[in-house]
């Protein structure tokens, strides 16, 4: 579309090999992966780090290790940003 959003950025990643285990038998589950963390000021000047907890355990109940390693992923590259 064009949009640039000044101040604004949306980082993905994923780990090939568990989205591999995970879609083989669930491609429903395309929604979680790649994981997304979206970064922006607001207009007070405050930065905000926001994302979705995965969840991809609703799936498949043997997953829950994979929302495990997911969040925390999320909280490594978040609390590096702090």
């Amino acid at each position: 579309t064009g949009l640039s959003i000044k101040g604004a950025t949306t980082i993905e990643f994923g780990k090939p090999d568990m989205g591999k285990m995970v879609f083989a038998n669930h491609p429903e589950a395309g929604l979680e992966m790649p994981a997304r963390i979206y970064v922006y000021d607001r207009a007070d000047g405050k930065t905000v780090i926001s994302y979705y907890k995965s969840n991809f355990a609703k799936y498949d109940k043997s997953f829950e290790m994979i929302d495990k390693m997911m969040e925390m992923a999320f909280a490594e590259i978040t609390n590096a940003a702090k």
